[in-house]
C-alpha cells in the first residue's frame, strides 16, 4: 500500500485542483451536528472493528479487490478532483446496494458547475450539484471529454437516475468550509459509508473508503483520480497529520438506477 504520512516525500505529490477558500487554522473538532442515524463509535472500538472487518472482509476495500467496482479514475491532468472524489463515492454507494458497476462521468458534474472552465473547487459543490441533478454515465459522457456535445436535456434525464438523496454534510456552511468532523468520518468508514476528504496540505479532494491498522493506530484508505499507475493500483493510505481533513462529505444513497 502507499503510504503519505508526516514524512511522505512531497515530490511524488503535486496540487490537482482544490479551490482557494479554507482557514487553514480550522480544526477537526470543529462543531457539527450530524443526523441521528449516523451512530458515532468511539474509539475505543475502532482497533477491534478494523480487525474484524479485515479478517472476514467486511469493507469497501474489499469490493475493489473483488473486481466489483472499476479501476480508479483518471482526471487526466485537470482541475476536477474535487468531482471525481464524489462520483467515485457514488459508484461504491451503487455496489453497496447492490447494484451492477456502472462508470460515471466526474467531467459531466464538473464541467457544468463550471461551465466547462478547467478549475479548482471543493467536495461540498460537487455533491451539492449531484443531489439536484445526478451524474450521467460514462457510456454518454465520456471519461475525461470536455466536449459540449455530451450536455443535452437526454443525458441529464439519464443522470436523474445517479442522484445522491441521502448524504451527511453540513448545510449550514459554504460548499468551501463543509466538513465532518475526523471521529465522524471514521465511524462512517466502519459503517461502509464513503467519506471524501479535501485535503489542504495537498490541495486535493480525494475518496476514502476503509481504515487499516498501521502500528495499532487507524489509518484511511483510500482511491486517488490519477490512473492506477498511481501509487498502489490508484490507492493510498492517510497516516499521520496527514489523515485529517478540511473539508468532508459522506455520501449515504443514491437513485435506483
Amino acid at each position: 500500500m502507499f503510504i503519505i504520512n508526516d514524512t511522505t516525500n512531497n515530490d511524488v505529490l503535486y496540487p490537482k485542483g482544490m479551490g482557494t477558500g479554507y482557514d487553514p487554522s480550522q480544526v477537526v473538532s470543529t462543531m457539527f451536528s450530524p443526523p441521528s442515524q449516523i451512530p458515532l463509535i468511539p474509539k475505543s472500538e475502532w482497533i477491534p472493528r478494523i480487525r474484524e472487518r479485515k479478517k472476514y472482509k467486511m469493507g469497501l476495500r474489499d469490493l475493489f479487490k473483488a473486481g466489483k467496482i472499476g479501476p480508479v479514475k483518471d482526471q487526466n491532468g485537470q482541475g476536477y478532483c474535487w468531482s471525481y472524489s464524489v462520483t467515485r463515492s457514488a459508484e461504491y454507494v451503487r455496489c453497496i446496494q447492490g447494484y451492477e458497476y456502472v462508470a460515471l462521468s466526474a467531467h459531466s458534474v464538473a464541467c457544468k458547475v463550471k461551465n466547462f472552465r478547467d478549475e479548482g473547487g471543493w467536495c461540498g459543490l460537487s455533491a451539492e450539484f449531484i443531489r439536484k441533478n445526478g451524474i450521467v454515465p460514462e457510456s454518454l459522457w465520456p471519461a475525461k471529454s470536455m466536449s459540449r456535445s455530451y450536455d443535452t436535456a437526454s443525458n441529464w434525464e439519464e443522470a436523474k437516475k445517479y442522484i445522491i438523496t441521502e448524504d451527511y454534510v453540513d448545510l449550514t456552511k459554504a460548499v468551501y468550509d463543509q466538513n465532518i468532523p475526523y471521529e465522524y468520518a471514521i465511524s462512517c468508514l466502519l459503517q461502509n459509508i464513503p467519506v471524501v476528504f479535501d485535503l489542504n496540505w495537498w490541495g486535493h479532494s480525494v475518496l476514502m473508503c476503509d481504515v487499516d491498522e498501521v502500528d495499532g493506530e487507524e489509518a484511511p484508505d483510500g482511491d486517488n483520480s490519477w490512473t492506477p499507475g498511481w501509487g498502489d493500483n490508484g490507492t493510498f493510505r492517510l497516516q499521520g497529520s496527514k489523515k485529517y481533513p478540511n473539508g468532508a462529505v459522506a455520501t449515504r444513497v443514491l437513485n435506483a438506477a
